[in-house]
């Protein structure tokens, strides 16, 4: 893969959410290191573990046992480097997910540490390099099905699978593996599929960007075409909607939420009570009010009908 580890259309205001993860031709633990912080007895410094253990990573400051609930793990300016501070519950431990940077050298580092550990020695530190003709592949390991990965990113609307599938897509049709060759090669089925795209633009594959256009004739058609039925959550029962109260619809929907700032989605099939199983796509801009509670109603009354 190539280009920037961080999409440049990307908001600034996002960077340290786990949901901000780079992307790179080398991934691990989706491009996140996980923090696990341990409340000890009040007044005392929490205890903090970094997996995985990485020396590329600089950790400072330090977290309060007792108190409120307000543990802070703050990303600094130079890559990598997190300043701690806040508190912490006594006697509790919490998980948090921040974005790690320069992912090559990064899973280098933390290879390294992973062979020290098992007492196995190297000729030298870790570099990042093209790799030479005559490598030889130690191990080999193939990766789930697509529909399975596709499944994982729909479910936990996941965005560091949706960079990655996207540049992936981009090699294998056009041999460009990077954002505009997959979106090349979307726009492209969306053509061959007759599906319209009036207003379409998109920069990225997660949707994070704000300037990414779709409109809700567009994703209507694409599930239409598509059969990505069995690969969206359940509404009320998985995933991002689990905790959405259908009522009518309970057991009837499979859908995707889609959620910025400014915006809210829903799309996905709900098979109603006399008229078989139709596809909906609803989407809220800038709405004064709560629009997954209005999408839900919606869906409700569609599943009467």
């Amino acid at each position: 893969m190539r280009g920037p580890e961080i999409n440049p259309h990307w908001n600034p205001a996002d960077a340290g959410e786990d949901y901000d993860a780079p992307t790179s031709g080398m991934s691990i633990d989706e491009d996140t290191a996980e923090f696990r912080v341990y409340g000890g007895a009040p007044g005392t410094a929490a205890r903090v573990v970094v997996v995985p253990h990485s020396s590329a990573l600089r950790v400072s400051g330090e977290i309060v046992s007792g108190g409120g609930d307000n543990v802070i793990i703050a990303p600094q300016g130079t890559p990598n480097v997190f300043a701690l501070s806040g508190s912490i519950p006594a006697q509790t431990e919490e998980k948090f997910w921040l974005p790690v940077h320069g992912i090559p050298a990064y899973a280098g580092n933390v290879l390294a540490a992973m062979l020290r550990e098992a007492s196995i020695r190297t000729a030298g530190p870790p570099d990042v390099q093209p790799a030479p003709l005559d490598s030889v592949a130690l191990w080999d390991h193939r990766s789930a099905a697509l529909t399975d990965l596709i499944a994982r990113m729909l479910f936990v609307s996941d965005n560091h699978y949706a960079e990655q599938l996207l540049r992936t897509v981009g090699g294998d049709v056009s041999g460009a593996p990077d954002d505009a060759g997959g979106i090349a090669a979307e726009e492209a089925f969306l053509r061959r599929q007759g599906i319209p795209t009036h207003g379409f633009h998109v920069v990225d594959g997660s949707g994070l960007a704000e300037v990414d256009r779709v409109s809700a004739m567009t994703l209507a058609r694409v599930l239409t075409d598509a059969h990505l039925y069995r690969l969206l959550p359940q509404g009320g029962r998985d995933g991002t909607l689990k905790h959405y109260d259908f009522t009518t619809a309970l057991g009837r929907v499979r859908a995707k939420t889609g959620h910025l700032s400014d915006a809210a989605s829903l799309a996905g099939y709900v098979n109603t009570m006399r008229h078989g199983r139709i596809v909906f796509a609803f989407m809220i801009n800038d709405s004064p009010g709560d629009p997954d509670a209005a999408y839900v109603r919606a869906v409700d009354l569609l599943a009467k009908m």
